[in-house]
């Protein structure tokens, strides 16, 4: 299933979602921006490309299963941008048509874990150590900021801006 969780914003725009299953399990996160389009969409539809272009990872590992893996998540994250673009498209009016949203996915099974993100938003572990709360980020947050992110914007012809101080 996954949840709807309202803030101070006239509408939702944040999603997450969680499937547990047998083999594995599924837990996402999906930051909306500009609109729910496009976290509502990943929210509803995001679990199933990825279950079954990892369902090859439920029961043992093949060989160059990592590489597998990245491909199949790239895979996964290409075709959710292309299911919302067909959303945006189809809306009446071109409701929301520059919805966007971050994801933050984790696939578990019981011989792997899976983390992928797209966005700023981030995976944080935290675990107690003695009487002390550790926290350890997991994931890189994708950001115009950071000098990785601007040059591979710019290595595919994109551009990166300022608007309010912020680098987009």
């Amino acid at each position: 299933g996954y949840c709807d969780i309202q803030g101070r914003r006239p509408t939702i725009e944040d999603f997450h979602t969680i499937h547990l299953n047998a083999n594995h399990q599924f837990y996402a996160v999906f930051d909306g921006h500009l609109g729910n389009l496009a976290s509502k969409y990943a929210a509803a539809t995001f679990h199933q490309q990825v279950e079954h272009r990892l369902e090859m990872i439920n029961e043992s590992l093949p060989p160059d299963w990592e590489a597998k893996v990245k491909e199949a998540m790239a895979d996964s994250f290409k075709d959710l941008h292309v299911g919302i673009s067909r959303a945006v498209e189809s809306s009446p009016g071109g409701v929301m048509k520059e919805s966007g949203t971050t994801a933050t996915v984790l696939y578990v099974t019981n011989l792997a874990l899976v983390l992928a993100n797209v966005g700023d938003s981030r995976a944080i572990m935290t675990a107690w150590t003695g009487d002390m709360l550790v926290a350890a980020q997991l994931s890189v947050d994708h950001i115009a900021s950071a000098p990785q992110e601007q040059a591979l914007v710019e290595s595919k012809g994109g551009s990166i801006s300022r608007s309010g101080g912020i680098e987009r």
